[in-house]
């Protein structure tokens, strides 16, 4: 990808929110993803019937830096590290990796982001400091429970009111395998229902700015410092916040 390219990217993210890069994982990586994904889904399913945290039949997982779950195509793609140091700074860090999984029986969330949303004193938003790469393990439809987000709300301090009143538009997102969502978290979003008898997975890499801690996702997650140490030196200076394990840990 070109510097025009991600010029582009980056302007899209600022303007609406978030941009798609569209068959940058192959296919059969993101299956290797979900088979990885699949036994800690059933591992959390009591909790994911009994006591959500999303709302019900949706629950959001903490998934470990470990292959076949982590995979360089994804957490080491070379398009989602340009954008999101092009808005964060050279020094931007990952230290989230989880899902948010829509099942059968999920409903609308309430309209919300992900994060706080400020402004200056004229009204101005602040400047990002903390950007979101969704991938989905499967083709998202109008029946799956599609990421629904208002363009550009992330500008406009009323814009929830207006979602609710129904006085903004909002848009769908109907990722296909191999697509990564890049977007900033405080553009206003919500999930929709899943209808389907197939969970929709998506995977979500949480980068931030050096300085900005978020505090919990760091001691959420770990890595097997053998794992860390066969990491490209990129992707190591990436990861560099989530603490290393041993395997007895």
């Amino acid at each position: 990808m070109g510097a025009l390219q991600i010029a582009d990217h980056v302007e899209k993210i600022s303007r609406i929110g978030y941009t798609i890069l569209e068959n940058v994982i192959a296919q059969d990586t993101v299956a290797a993803m979900a088979e990885g994904f699949a036994p800690l889904y059933q591992a959390n399913l009591q909790t994911i019937r009994n006591d959500p945290n999303r709302g019900p039949m949706r629950h959001y997982i903490v998934v470990p830096f470990a292959a076949p779950l982590y995979q360089s195509a994804f957490h080491g793609n070379p398009e989602i590290f340009a954008i999101v140091r092009a808005i964060l700074g050279e020094d931007a860090y990952c230290n989230q990796y989880a899902s948010d999984t829509p099942a059968k029986g999920s409903v609308h969330q309430d309209w919300h982001a992900d994060t706080t949303v400020e402004f200056s004193e004229e009204g101005q938003l602040q400047p990002a400091k903390l950007i979101c790469a969704n991938t989905s393990f499967v083709d998202v439809t109008p029946e799956n429970g599609p990421f629904e987000v208002s363009d550009g709300s992330h500008h406009d301090p009323q814009a929830i009111a207006k979602l609710k009143n129904g006085d903004l538009d909002f848009t769908p997102l109907y990722l296909k395998v191999g697509d990564v969502l890049v977007r900033d978290p405080r553009c206003i979003h919500r999930g929709s229902p899943n209808t389907t008898d197939i969970p929709r997975v998506v995977a979500v890499l949480g980068f931030d700015q050096e300085g900005y801690e978020r505090g919990g996702h760091l001691t959420e997650n770990g890595i097997l410092s053998d794992f860390y140490d066969s990491l490209s030196e990129d992707e190591q200076f990436m990861y560099r916040k989530v603490p290393r394990i041993t395997a007895e840990s």
